[in-house]
């Protein structure tokens, strides 16, 4: 009945008393017995859950909040702090109580009101939760490909065995003689467990004897 209402609206503007509150002031502790509900003039109000660990709610002019405990006899579901200076008005549970002696029906919407705005909040609460076990959970780590110097590694070790020359060969000319053999140097003593001399004292042998004998 939109008449009734209106008149429920006016008894209760007419028990309203004003407020305020400073930034970071609680207006309101979850666990404490409700004794008010609020309604914002002015201002912003944050709403916190979980002993101020989940954030749910900001509350600005127009809104109001703290009902539930008016109107269900339980503990607040929340607390309220201010985020700026916030001018509010207060209505005491008694006063309430008093006017809905003369507004039954209103007591029974404001019951239902209350009721699907617990198990909302519930729900808000452990969604919430779960995205912030998400965020907190640790994530697996990656397996990084190989970085591109080190695919590319293998391509220039390629490259550099195409474009890799051979030494030159010695130029052409008359052959020296072999280190071995009845030509060997008579001045180059054979060594005594049969190997070679190194092949700088044979070269320099033979240039030797070459020399000596033009």
């Amino acid at each position: 009945d939109p008449a009734a209402t209106n008149h429920f609206i006016a008894a209760v503007v007419l028990k309203l008393k004003p407020v305020s509150a400073a930034p970071d002031e609680k207006v309101i502790q979850e666990g404490d017995m409700g004794l008010d509900m609020f309604l914002i003039k002015s201002g912003r109000v944050a709403v916190w859950v979980a002993n101020e660990t989940i954030h749910i709610a900001d509350k600005s002019a127009g809104d109001f909040f703290g009902e539930i405990a008016c109107i269900i006899p339980q503990p607040r579901t929340a607390t309220v702090i201010a985020v700026e200076y916030t001018q509010l008005f207060s209505l005491s549970k008694d006063d309430l109580d008093t006017i809905l002696q003369d507004f039954p029906d209103m007591r029974g919407v404001l019951e239902i009101q209350s009721q699907r705005f617990l198990a909302a909040n519930a729900a808000n609460i452990e969604n919430t939760r779960r995205q912030s076990n998400a965020a907190a959970a640790p994530t697996p780590p990656i397996r990084r490909a190989s970085t591109c110097s080190d695919i590319g590694e293998p391509r220039r070790n390629t490259a550099a065995k195409a474009h890799h020359h051979p030494a030159p060969h010695p130029p052409h000319g008359p052959s020296l003689p072999q280190s071995n053999g009845p030509d060997l140097p008579r001045d180059v003593p054979p060594q005594a467990n049969g190997c070679l001399p190194p092949a700088s004292d044979s070269v320099s042998s033979l240039r030797r004897d070459s020399v000596e004998s033009s």
